[in-house]
């Protein structure tokens, strides 16, 4: 069927002596909307953010008149003056959602078949051809109609998946501020909390089916990443630390983070990274040390009585040892 945009369709409007072959069409139009459906919308924006960006002619926004947002699922409602009848035939968004032809004398059945029209302002029209962000995250607009907020239900339908993953609170803080986690996988909540050491989020996904193979992937990114310590030995610790310091610029080029508790220096980034600067710090451990083990062997003693007196004092002790009831004056 062909509608040509210079006809008035008025008296077509819910008639039934539309046929074609027997078969008796109904059309019905739907009434002009002036209001846009928002989603995805990211957590901490205010109403002004929202009414900021789509009356903004430059998105192909208009004055605002109305808005309702909820904050808990990220959807906003959004409603502009309203629009002119003269032309909006012609500035239709969607003209034609289905139209079925029956062929003469092959079906004998009376068939009634609805066509639909939506026609919107210009305003919306232009909104739901572009593509918006808000603050970084993408947003989803859709024409919205009150009158048929059914179908707007089913093209927006979405299922939301809460998840948690238990991750030590250094890598964590390695991960949020290095890898930008939240962008990557572009949760719509994320919350850590430190006490129970666990990373809390939840995702929107079209297909419920995709929610597990997103948790699988996830496991394996945060198990990408490892936490280290290697304990320093004290006599060395000083010579050790600045060892490390020194090396400060070829840690951050291999992308781990390191960092001193008390004997031990902790190092913190991806699980092969970590591994090999490990090997490297204890290298670094055992080079400074081996001058400080030969010292500490090396015993002079010139003097024959005292060397004498001293292997008598091993010798009581050796007996005080085997026999702890002897005593042996002058050894308490």
């Amino acid at each position: 069927m062909l509608l040509h945009l210079d006809v008035d369709y008025s008296d077509f409007k819910n008639s039934s002596d539309c046929k074609l072959d027997g078969s008796a069409i109904s059309l019905e139009f739907a009434p002009l909307t002036k209001g846009i459906k928002i989603s995805n919308i990211p957590n901490g924006s205010s109403p002004d953010d929202i009414k900021f960006k789509f009356s903004n002619p430059k998105v192909g926004g208009g004055k605002v008149t109305d808005m309702m947002l909820d904050r808990n699922n990220g959807i906003a409602n959004v409603y502009f003056e309203k629009p002119s009848g003269k032309n909006s035939f012609k500035d239709c968004y969607s003209v034609l959602l289905g139209f079925i032809a029956c062929i003469a004398g092959v079906l004998s059945m009376f068939f009634v078949f609805i066509l639909k029209t939506f026609t919107f302002s210009i305003v919306v029209s232009d909104l739901v051809k572009q593509e918006h962000t808000l603050k970084d995250a993408p947003l989803t607009v859709l024409p919205y109609y009150d009158d048929f907020e059914e179908l707007q239900e089913s093209t927006t339908k979405t299922a939301e998946y809460s998840g948690e993953y238990h991750i030590d609170p250094i890598v964590m803080y390695y991960i949020m501020t290095k890898q930008d986690i939240k962008k990557t996988f572009d949760f719509k909540t994320m919350r850590f909390d430190e006490d129970s050491s666990r990373l809390h989020y939840t995702k929107q996904f079209d297909d419920p089916k995709d929610a597990k193979g997103f948790e699988n992937k996830l496991k394996d990114y945060l198990h990408s990443f490892l936490k280290e310590d290697v304990k320093i030995p004290k006599d060395v610790f000083e010579k050790v630390q600045k060892a490390i310091k020194d090396k400060s610029d070829e840690f951050e080029d291999d992308k781990v983070d390191f960092s001193f508790e008390g004997s031990r220096v902790i190092l913190v980034g991806k699980r092969k990274d970590v591994v090999y600067k490990k090997q490297e710090v204890e290298a670094m451990i055992e080079k400074i040390s081996e001058p400080a083990k030969l010292t500490s062997s090396e015993l002079v003693i010139d003097d024959k009585d005292k060397f004498k007196f001293l292997n008598f004092i091993d010798y009581f002790n050796s007996i005080m040892t085997q026999y702890p009831g002897v005593q042996i004056h002058g050894m308490e």
